[in-house]
């Protein structure tokens, strides 16, 4: 099926970056995704030939139009539904490397990492306020409960290590008792979240009380209860 052109198209185009997509064309098959976060469209595909990315870039715009109708359709006096300032800052173009919902996706290396400003933050926050403090209000630990759960999306076995963080939630006080276990716990994550790479071999995933083998397929990893790791160091 052929769309008409969008006038919004040429924003997600650059057709002088063809070339760059070709080492990305080798699928024989390709996979399409499209997912809504809110007001945020997100699309995804291993289809990087220009042709696919037009019908795919149409598809989406006028499946936006369709559900959100352009001025000149509904007659209201406000701005176009798809938001013309993100178009004209580069958001809606097509790139192998994307900021998404505040992660950083890499299609082509096939990695996410969490922005540096938010890991600043979260790791500024756990070093200098938590756990250098005996004790920390319920509401202040909740909230940071909050930003390294969602930090732990991006880290591997990070699901594992939020063990001693909700079993300090249990508590019926409205403070949080920073035990060393509590600290240590937050120090592996500081070095988790600001790791841009890492050894697999330096990381054990446990379920059952038993290590799975390293060469667990990534199904039977994310199965894992918690992770061990050894000389965890950052790598630039």
């Amino acid at each position: 099926m052929t769309l008409p052109e969008h006038p919004f198209e040429d924003k997600m185009l650059d057709k002088a970056r063809e070339t760059a997509w070709q080492r990305l064309s080798a699928a024989t098959s390709y996979i399409n995704l499209v997912e809504v976060f809110v007001d945020d469209f997100i699309g995804a595909t291993t289809n990087s030939t220009m042709k696919h990315l037009e019908h795919f870039s149409r598809a989406m715009l006028f499946g936006v139009h369709s559900i959100f109708p352009p001025p000149e359709v509904s007659g209201h006096h406000g701005q176009d539904p798809v938001s013309q300032k993100k178009m004209d800052q580069g958001e809606g173009l097509w790139e192998t490397t994307k900021e998404i919902l505040g992660w950083l996706v890499d299609g082509a290396k096939f990695t996410v990492q969490l922005m540096p400003d938010k890991v600043d933050k979260i790791c500024k926050l756990i070093n200098k306020q938590v756990c250098k403090a005996k004790t920390v209000s319920k509401l202040r630990y909740q909230e940071l409960a909050g930003k390294i759960q969602h930090a732990s999306f991006g880290v591997p076995g990070g699901k594992g290590l939020f063990s001693p963080v909700h079993s300090a939630l249990k508590t019926t006080k409205d403070f949080i008792v920073m035990t060393p276990l509590l600290k240590q716990t937050l120090k592996k994550m500081v070095h988790a979240t600001r790791t841009k790479q890492f050894q697999i071999q330096d990381i054990g995933f446990w379920k059952d009380g038993k290590i799975l083998p390293r060469d667990s397929s990534l199904h039977i990893l994310e199965t894992a209860g918690s992770c061990t790791m050894k000389n965890f160091k950052p790598k630039e």
